[in-house]
């Protein structure tokens, strides 16, 4: 007989670690792939006004600011039994596997449109906490030597999960319909909920609730009450440079999330572009840029994370700026494919080197919550980018709206400059 097989624990395989978290940010790319790539371009294929695509993306996407409450609470109610923050990761993909599939159930009609707002947000929702549970898993199993390469991969996850989702949604909203697009993308996320299922975060822990295993003896942060761990997240949050360094994120997303609405509209209503052929190409595109973030990490060791933010801001706005510039050239398939290349390598690097920042400035005391508040802020960008774009798409042109966008990521480049992480560890060391 050979011998047994030993289990899968995340923190004695490193191959493991980085496949799974990979894996549990592709899942976090599945729902953005299908409700903020395909289902906008497929709305505006179906007669929905500029207005009413950018609200629909707004509410979909709000939900992700659950983050901002999310954290305290996994920081506070834990079953160590079976991980620190696994159960949390199995409930959320339990919810976002269920949440698609309701959406699949949604019949075509007059509520269709009302009906995927609401369990669209719901499957964000599930999103998002799963967000902050891998958030903090990888902060747990991870030593710190893997920290870089763990974040570059857990990006690209994501960006591969929306990307393949986002064109394989495409081709099913135009061929299938809705429901197939969603059960698809259901399908997928339970795949992925097998390997949270199948590994435990540390040995001898429990796979399931009534299965046979105990919590690991090691050394925790003591969890105390949610006043408390509310206290002290303020405390970190409220120092200058933190709050510099989430205005500077929080602009730097209205601009660079507008894009998500900008993109579908002028493809299908102004240029003339079917769906399914947007959502294939901007998937391919998604795809690219994620594989070319992969060589940020070298360039944010060398000139700083927030040179390198700086950088991609000030690059931005001018393909922005550009791109306003020349309309006559709209048309130009070529072009538009390249200015659309170009500027989506640079919002993952970044979004790369501002994720880098954020990890650089949180206390150690709050840590995982802090940084699930500073993910929370970037993506109440993205809400506040689809609500930007509808109202600004009523009284202006889409070359005026690429001129805002330019102006806003320049202005987050300005804030940004202002940002010192050596003055805001100064203040840590005295808060703690």
């Amino acid at each position: 007989m050979g011998s047994p097989r030993r289990p899968l624990v995340l923190s004695e395989s490193r191959w493991l670690r980085l496949f799974s978290l990979t894996a549990f940010y592709f899942a976090q790319g599945v729902p953005i792939g299908l409700l903020h790539v395909s289902v906008p371009a497929w709305l505006a294929e179906q007669g929905y006004s500029p207005a009413q695509v950018g609200s629909y993306v707004a509410a979909v996407g709000l939900p992700w600011a659950f983050k901002l409450v999310a954290g305290p609470f996994m920081d506070r109610y834990q079953f160590p039994a079976m991980g620190v923050r696994r159960p949390w990761v199995l409930g959320a993909q339990a919810g976002l596997v269920l949440a698609l599939a309701m959406l699949g159930l949604v019949p075509a009609g007059d509520g269709q449109f009302l009906a995927l707002i609401v369990i669209g947000a719901l499957a964000n929702s599930f999103a998002a906490a799963q967000d902050v549970a891998v958030d903090g898993m990888a902060i747990d199993v991870l030593p710190p030597q893997e920290y870089g390469r763990a974040n570059g991969l857990m990006m690209f996850g994501q960006v591969a999960g929306s990307g393949v989702f986002g064109g394989l949604s495409g081709v099913l909203l135009a061929r299938s319909g809705l429901s197939a697009a969603a059960f698809v993308a259901s399908a997928a996320v339970l795949a992925i909920f097998m390997v949270t299922l199948l590994a435990r975060e540390r040995p001898g822990e429990k796979l399931l609730p009534w299965t046979t295993g105990e919590a690991t003896r090691r050394e925790l942060p003591s969890v105390t009450s949610l006043v408390a761990i509310f206290g002290d997240l303020v405390k970190a949050l409220v120092l200058p440079m933190s709050l510099v360094l989430m205005l500077a994120t929080l602009l730097a997303r209205i601009s660079t999330s507008m894009t998500v609405v900008v993109y579908p509209v002028l493809a299908v209503n102004d240029l003339g572009h079917p769906a399914e052929s947007y959502s294939k190409v901007i998937s391919t595109v998604y795809m690219i840029a994620a594989f070319g973030g992969l060589a940020v990490g070298p360039f944010i060791d060398r000139f700083t994370a927030r040179r390198v933010a700086i950088a991609a801001l000030v690059f931005i706005a001018g393909m922005f700026a550009a791109f306003a510039a020349t309309p006559f050239l709209w048309s130009t398939v070529p072009y538009t494919l390249a200015m659309l290349l170009l500027v989506e390598i640079a919002i993952q690097a970044f979004t790369i080197a501002i994720i880098a920042q954020h990890m650089n400035i949180t206390w150690v005391k709050v840590a995982a919550t802090q940084f699930a508040v500073y993910m929370a802020v970037a993506n109440l960008g993205r809400s506040g980018a689809a609500a930007l774009f509808s109202v600004l798409s009523i009284p202006l042109g889409m070359q005026q709206i690429f001129i805002v966008m330019a102006v806003v990521a320049l202005l987050a480049g300005a804030v940004l400059w202002r940002f010192s992480e050596s003055r805001h560890q100064q203040r840590l060391r005295l808060l703690a």
